[in-house]
């Protein structure tokens, strides 16, 4: 994305160019997630002398999961649903499923 940044039009008026901010914060996503990816392989060195990796409770990623398979469903539907309809359906879908549903909670 950074590398495609640099293909954006400039519509030529004075001051930044339309690249500027896209790419500032393409440039902290990246420094953020390489942070983020360091300090998981630290973790994970702790973790692995803790215990194996055949004693993994799925059940710690069920939230996860849940979140994952209704996105895939909102992907699939999107083509019939369109954006604005299957975003709202997907969004209250997954807060309903991961919060509870009752009447009380809607209104």
């Amino acid at each position: 994305m950074i590398n495609s940044s640099y293909y954006i039009e400039d519509p030529g008026y004075q001051g930044m160019k339309a690249s500027y901010w896209p790419r500032i914060i393409l440039w902290l996503l990246s420094i953020m997630s390489l942070v983020m990816l360091v300090k998981s392989f630290a973790n994970k060195v702790d973790s692995i002398n803790a215990g194996s990796f055949s004693q993994i409770n799925y059940m710690q990623f069920k939230n996860a999961l849940i979140c994952f398979g209704m996105f895939i469903i909102f992907l699939t539907f999107l083509e019939y649903l369109g954006m604005l309809l299957g975003g709202i359906l997907f969004v209250f879908g997954l807060l309903t499923f991961l919060g509870g549903f009752s009447i009380k909670k809607i209104n």
